[in-house]
C-alpha cells in the first residue's frame, strides 16, 4: 500500500516501483515466462558461427536476466500515476513484446503479492474470531457460574424464571 500519501510518501513509492520495475528479479521472472535464456536473438549468439559446443558453452555463460535488466528502461508519464516501460532492442517487435511481458510480469506479480497479503490478514483475522469467540464462551461460562453461585442475574433472566415459574402455577 502507499502508506503515507503526502509528497514525498507518493514519490518514494513511485521511484520504488521504477526500481522494481528496473530490477533482476523481475528480469528473471520475465526471462522465465518468455525462455530468453535460450533465444539466440535475445542473447546476441550467431549460431551460424559456432560449433553445437561452443552455442551450448555460449548459451550457458550468458546472463539473461541481468541483459534484460540492463535494458529495461521506467519512464513515469508526467501527471499521472502511469509509467512508460522500455526496453532495448534491434528489432522493434521484439522490444515492444519485451516491454509488454515486463509490464504484464510487473503486474503479476503485485497482484501475487496482493493475493498473499490478503490470504495472510485473513488467516490472522480467522484465528482472531476464533480466540474471540473461545474467549467468549469462557467469559459467559463464568459469568452463568458466578450467577448461579451468588443467586444473581440479569433482568432478563429473572423475567425468564419468574415466566417460568408462572406457567407452571
Amino acid at each position: 500500500e502507499l502508506g503515507s500519501t503526502g509528497y514525498w510518501g507518493l514519490r518514494h513509492y513511485f521511484k520504488t516501483q521504477y526500481e522494481i520495475i528496473t530490477s533482476r528479479a523481475l528480469a528473471q521472472a520475465v526471462v522465465d515466462r518468455l525462455g530468453l535464456d535460450n533465444d539466440l536473438h535475445f542473447l546476441g549468439i550467431d549460431e551460424t558461427k559456432l560449433t553445437p559446443e561452443e552455442l551450448e558453452a555460449q548459451i550457458t555463460a550468458s546472463d539473461a536476466a541481468g541483459m534484460l535488466a540492463s535494458r529495461v528502461r521506467a519512464e513515469p508519464l508526467e501527471d499521472s500515476f502511469m509509467v512508460y516501460v522500455h526496453v532495448e532492442d534491434q528489432n522493434p517487435e521484439f522490444a515492444a513484446r519485451l516491454a509488454t511481458s515486463v509490464a504484464q510480469t510487473y503486474r503479476d506479480e503485485n497482484l501475487a503479492f496482493k493475493r498473499r497479503a490478503i490470504n495472510r490478514a485473513q488467516n490472522d483475522l480467522e484465528k482472531l474470531v476464533e480466540r474471540l469467540r473461545s474467549d467468549k464462551e469462557v467469559t459467559a461460562g463464568a459469568l452463568l457460574t458466578y450467577e448461579r453461585d451468588n443467586q444473581v442475574g440479569t433482568l432478563a433472566n429473572r423475567r425468564n424464571a419468574i415466566d417460568i415459574r408462572m406457567k407452571l402455577l
